[in-house]
């Protein structure tokens, strides 16, 4: 066999070979496109942990509904961490109120929010009020869009 030979008989498959390897590099680099198109869209989960906090959750919650929060995360979930006082029955006025979920078991936290891949976690046994709400603020990019009343403390 000459080399022409060789070269007609196989050449036709070394271009579709060459073909299907470019359609498939397409292929990928169309698939990354697309990926990471995706990925900027997807909102963070907030997971807020409690414990004997009835002073003070009504008002974080209510904060995050005015500052607008509450469209830039795709849910809200509170975990209460055994309270003993009137905590979840205020956490279950404002569920139904407003829509957030309410987590009373570790399982709850695994099967629900874990499962996610962008979760803000503030233990708001540690945090107070104001500082709970600037650690939120800082997971976000654009602050710009967030109403605040307290400037001073948050930042612009």
């Amino acid at each position: 066999m000459s080399m022409e030979l060789i070269v007609d008989k196989y050449g036709i498959f070394v271009i579709i070979f060459f073909a299907i390897i470019g359609i498939l590099y397409i292929f990928n680099l169309l698939s990354l496109f697309l990926m990471k198109r995706n990925k900027a869209q997807i909102l963070p989960k907030l997971l807020l942990l409690v414990k004997n906090a009835q002073n003070e959750i009504e008002g974080i919650i209510r904060n995050l509904v005015n500052m607008g929060l509450l469209e830039r995360v795709e849910e809200v979930n509170v975990m209460d961490l055994g309270s003993e006082d009137e905590t979840v029955e205020i956490l279950n006025r404002l569920s139904e109120e407003i829509g957030i979920n309410i987590i009373l078991s570790k399982e709850g936290v695994i099967t629900e929010v874990f499962n996610y891949p962008y979760i803000i976690i503030l233990d708001l046994r540690r945090l107070s009020p104001c500082e709970a709400m600037s650690c939120l603020l800082s997971n976000f990019k654009e602050t710009s869009k967030i109403r605040t009343n307290f400037p001073e403390i948050l930042g612009p």
